[in-house]
């Protein structure tokens, strides 16, 4: 059988690290050349990055519009300094110089794009250069984006885990408002995660928004108010799913929690060794403010303290510690807390010891 010799051309696409050492060997072969035909006599340079900030404050923007911010970059090395720029995300993009010499400095510039953007929202831009010490820098760009129709919780200060103390009976109110350039009204509401009795209507005026860290400011659109006719101990989800005469539909989540809430529920050691063995455990009953008594561990080998200074506050670290040496394998002890909360005076937590 003869032999058949075949040309093939494979191609490929260098990673960006690869593209900047090709560019930076490439200038420095230019300036060998260029030293060699004038007889100049070489000394090592390097290149220095400098960035103004480590994170950038864009401010509130309304959905939709234009959001752009800038910091400098500079050159602070004897050699020049080869740049590329870019956002962390597709809602972000960057634009900057590429080449700085020793002594320069220029100004890169970040803009969001807001159109699918809400709440508070961080992302990186990705400063990369031919510094050896610093390849790679980021700036943080810090933005607040209104939505045209969003929800707003009285008192939550995040928008994706709103808590609020409330028992069975108690009405919950969640407020849909809308900017006035997008008209709002309401076709149908329901509430999913939890059985009671929903009621909204158009509503307006004056209203603070916690997550945008706004005042008290003139707003209008539908206030929704509902009350359950139960109410487990613990965090239940309410969901609330708002459909528009605009085909829109928008959904406010708030976690109603009643009493005291535990996380986790129970201790568990499950990489107990030979060393004692430490977690963390969460008391919180957001916004009501309470204090702990006393704090009691049952059982040889475990031993429990508040992290903090006793205080009265909304939250409470509890470090629960386990000697592996003092306790029996798939034993269970527990940890009693006593609080001055009337709906939660004491609080047990389980502690699950490993049995392998």
């Amino acid at each position: 059988m003869g032999r058949t010799d075949v040309s093939a051309h494979v191609g490929t696409t260098p990673r960006s690290g690869e593209a900047r050492i090709a560019e930076e060997a490439l200038v420095q072969s230019v300036g060998l050349r260029r030293a060699v035909a004038t007889r100049q006599r070489l000394t090592a340079t390097r290149a220095k990055l400098w960035v103004e900030s480590k994170s950038v404050d864009v401010g509130v923007r309304v959905q939709g519009q234009p959001a752009e911010a800038s910091f400098t970059v500079a050159n602070n090395g004897t050699g020049p300094m080869l740049l590329r720029v870019a956002g962390d995300c597709v809602c972000l993009s960057a634009t900057g110089p590429t080449r700085l010499e020793a002594g320069e400095s220029g100004v890169v510039r970040a803009r969001y794009d807001t159109t699918s953007l809400g709440g508070g929202i961080s992302h990186r831009v990705v400063i990369r250069s031919t510094d050896p010490e610093t390849p790679e820098a980021f700036v943080t760009m810090n933005i607040a984006v209104r939505t045209l129709v969003r929800f707003i919780v009285p008192g939550a200060t995040t928008s994706s885990n709103p808590t609020l103390v409330r028992a069975a009976g108690q009405p919950v109110e969640l407020f849909l408002v809308n900017d006035p350039t997008k008209p709002l009204k309401v076709r149908s509401a329901r509430v999913d995660g939890i059985e009671g009795e929903l009621t909204y209507e158009p509503w307006s005026g004056t209203l603070a928004d916690p997550v945008l860290k706004e005042d008290e400011l003139p707003r209008q659109g539908y206030r929704f108010r509902f009350v359950p006719k139960t109410l487990a101990t613990g965090t239940t989800l309410l969901a609330l799913s708002v459909q528009a005469e605009d085909g829109e539909r928008h959904v406010g989540n708030v976690f109603l929690n009643k009493g005291l809430v535990v996380t986790p529920p129970a201790a568990g050691f499950p990489d107990l060794g030979t060393t004692p063995g430490r977690v963390e455990v969460i008391l919180s009953n957001a916004p009501r403010r309470f204090r702990i008594v006393s704090i009691r561990a049952e059982g040889t080998g475990v031993s429990a303290s508040e992290i903090e200074a006793p205080a009265i506050k909304e939250l409470h670290r509890i470090a629960i510690v386990i000697d592996p040496a003092k306790v029996v394998k798939g034993d269970v002890r527990r940890v009693v807390v006593r609080t001055d909360d009337p709906q939660s005076p004491e609080i047990t937590i389980p502690i699950v010891i490993p049995e392998q």
